[in-house]
């Protein structure tokens, strides 16, 4: 088809002029109905509804969609309801069309959950969950972490007596605990709550580089190193 074709009825069959409707070329624009126009040059393919620059693929029972949204995102609708979205910012919501982390997976009445499987008969495979940190700016441009430096962190988080307000209730802290070595990067694990006193978290325990293990103290000199009392009970 060389110039502009308007369809307003259900289309069987094909058009030949320059190749298969639906598999060959379609030189200059096609309209379909009264909202849809399909656009190429020759490489791309672009589907538009005219009324709002919007783009729409769907099935014809419209239960799964793709729609790429003149407004600056992408949604993804299964069975009738949206599944996953891609926001302006490039975050992503999987069962959350306003997602406020680059990726956030939401549930209703029904558990959150993530699940990583394995399936080898190597015993060393495994499932793996894993922090990175470099200090550049630059997307895969290393460079050296220092002593101190946070590398990853696991939070739990709820929500206030007021209903208004989300805070930490618990958190893991990875860190580096000394400078890095050419084959070696030094690191410790601490282990932090909140009490009811509004505080924030705290650090409550923490495993230095050595093992060495601090209750009540950030820097332990012995394999268990304790700041405050100890009550010990048994046979």
């Amino acid at each position: 088809v060389t110039g502009s074709l308007n369809i307003t009825e259900q289309i069987s069959g094909s058009s030949t002029s320059t190749g298969s409707f639906g598999h060959g070329f379609i030189a200059d624009n096609l309209h379909v109905g009264a909202q849809a126009k399909v656009f190429t040059d020759g490489t791309n393919v672009r589907f538009m509804n005219r009324a709002d620059g919007d783009t729409l693929l769907t099935t014809f029972d419209s239960n799964e969609k793709i729609h790429l949204d003149s407004s600056g995102f992408i949604k993804v609708e299964v069975n009738g309801s949206e599944a996953v979205r891609i926001d302006s910012s490039q975050n992503v919501g999987i069962g959350q069309n306003t997602p406020a982390r680059n990726l956030e997976i939401s549930d209703s009445n029904a558990n959150s959950e993530i699940e990583l499987s394995t399936w080898s008969t190597t015993d060393t495979h495994k499932s793996g969950l894993l922090f990175s940190k470099s200090s550049n700016n630059t997307i895969n441009t290393l460079a050296e972490t220092a002593n101190g430096e946070d590398l990853g962190r696991i939070v739990a988080q709820g929500v206030n007596s007021s209903g208004n307000s989300v805070y930490s209730a618990t958190q893991i802290l990875f860190e580096q605990d000394a400078s890095s070595e050419s084959n070696a990067v030094p690191g410790r694990i601490s282990f932090w709550t909140a009490d009811s006193a509004g505080g924030g978290v705290e650090e409550r325990l923490r495993i230095d580089n050595s093992g060495k293990i601090g209750i009540g103290t950030t820097s332990p000199q012995r394999e268990l190193d304790v700041v405050g009392d100890i009550r010990a009970s048994g046979d």
